[in-house]
């Protein structure tokens, strides 16, 4: 069964004491005080809270802003920098509607400038910049838009008639700027080289516009010129370029470079008297890279040392074999301007003369004219102390580059080159020197030569570059 149990019926109003309501009204007194005082604290709060949020919220936006503006602006010369030039050139090319306009894109380089900044030091050397920017931006900004790319180079472009987009008419906008800034009490004067392309000639979109105009630049600094414009044929040459430099690193790995000999001839005997050393490369597929393009991608690149190195050790290494088997010849191998350049050149020479066992006297080094031409004193350094270890030498491709012989039958004087080489041969048996003649390829250019007095030829007419097997076997028939 379940027990109810009914509350108690109030049926009494209730009435409270005095004491009770004084202290009653106290409490209330008390919790309203405490109530206000909290929501003061709490309305202070949020009006510090506000106000930090919008103190921080200003110095984000100015920081974002800075930010956004250091994302397209260089921070030395307050100019476009790469991503801020690109954005503008976009632009352009969206508004560029006519058929007889072209925008064009102008890549300079300040040569020198890295070094001059680095002598200025880092203040003056941003005052250069900043001074150089002024100059550029007052002369190019009246008709284009002027950014800085790189740390040396600057980027214009600007609308202008199809007609006037040509390399002589473009240099003769660049000339017009004076480029001479006093710094330091001393004038400095600035040169530069411009490569340049053309929208929509060369490409439709800012990103591969600049990018041609870089490369046209490439291309002027190759070629020793002021202006180059864009040209895809040069472009596909400096591709395979540079295709050739990963397959050259992977040939020198896999071990499939060779060393071929051409044979030496004295002119006045017949006999074989030495040989030339010639790097040949074979590919897959048995084909023959020619020496013309993979020795000037070796030469500009890091690849140059690894190469020389290991011309020089199968070099070394089979001079002392066939020596060893009597081949008693002289035998040369060429050195470029950059191995002139290289402070272990020396020590390596000797570190091979020993490990092979060969003797510096019968080895010549073949040194182009141009190592002289473009380093004298170095060049000069490096072959006395050559000559001091024993070496035999020579200058490769004499009167092509320096003293620019080859250009005298060009002229309107009455000379020949049959002159030419006897006068240069007289000239070397005057100072004691030995002439020899490469890439004679027929019976009767040798007869010439050998009746003009030249001492040593070489060539198809006796022989092409021959393995070393091939080489050994010549050689033998001929002493």
């Amino acid at each position: 069964a379940l027990a109810w149990m009914a509350a108690p019926q109030l049926t009494e109003s209730w009435e409270f004491s005095p004491v009770y309501r004084t202290h009653l009204l106290g409490a209330m007194l008390w919790a309203t005080c405490i109530a206000a005082a909290f929501n003061l604290v709490r309305a202070r709060f949020m009006l510090l809270l506000n106000e930090r949020v919008a103190a921080n919220t200003a110095k984000a936006r100015e920081y974002l802003e800075k930010l956004q503006y250091l994302a397209l602006h260089d921070s030395v010369t307050a100019l476009p920098n790469r991503a801020g030039i690109l954005q503008q050139l976009e632009a352009a090319i969206a508004g560029c509607t006519a058929d007889n306009e072209v925008i064009v894109v102008m890549d300079i380089r300040l040569e020198r400038l890295l070094e001059i900044t680095n002598i200025l030091g880092e203040r003056g050397g941003d005052e250069l910049l900043r001074a150089i920017g002024e100059a550029l931006g007052e002369h190019i900004g009246s008709f284009g838009r002027l950014g800085r790319t790189r740390p040396d180079e600057f980027v214009a472009f600007f609308r202008t008639p199809r007609q006037n987009a040509t390399p002589r008419h473009l240099e003769r906008t660049l000339e017009e700027i004076p480029l001479i800034f006093p710094m330091n009490d001393f004038p400095i004067h600035l040169e530069h080289t411009t490569g340049s392309a053309l929208y929509p000639t060369h490409a439709d979109n800012a990103e591969d516009l600049l990018r041609k105009a870089e490369q046209a630049l490439l291309q002027a600094r190759g070629s020793h010129v002021a202006m180059a414009m864009y040209d895809d044929r040069l472009d596909q040459l400096f591709i395979r370029r540079n295709r050739l430099f990963g397959q050259l690193r992977e040939a020198m790995n896999e071990d499939r470079l060779e060393l071929w000999f051409q044979p030496q001839m004295d002119l006045q005997s017949g006999r074989i008297i030495g040989a030339e050393a010639l790097a040949r490369w074979r590919k897959p597929d048995g084909s023959f890279v020619p020496p013309g393009e993979f020795i000037p991608v070796a030469e500009q690149s890091g690849l140059i040392k690894p190469f020389t190195q290991w011309v020089l050790t199968r070099f070394f290494r089979q001079v002392a074999a066939w020596r060893a088997a009597g081949l008693d010849l002289h035998y040369s191998v060429n050195l470029s301007a950059r191995n002139l350049a290289d402070p272990d050149i020396i020590v390596d020479l000797a570190a091979l003369l020993v490990s092979a066992g060969v003797k510096a006297q019968h080895v010549v080094l073949e040194l182009t004219e141009s190592s002289f031409a473009e380093q004298p004193e170095q060049f000069m350094g490096m072959a006395t102390q050559l000559n001091a270890m024993g070496f035999r030498q020579s200058i490769d491709d004499f009167g092509t580059g320096y003293s620019s012989l080859s250009y005298l039958k060009d002229l309107p004087v009455d000379e020949s080159s049959a002159a030419i080489v006897k006068s240069t041969i007289q000239l070397a048996h005057n100072l004691g020197l030995k002439v020899v003649a490469e890439g004679i390829e027929s019976a009767e250019v040798a007869a010439v030569l050998k009746a003009a007095g030249c001492d040593i030829g070489q060539g198809f007419h006796f022989s092409k570059g021959l393995p070393p097997d091939e080489f050994a076997a010549f050689a033998r028939a001929t002493l």
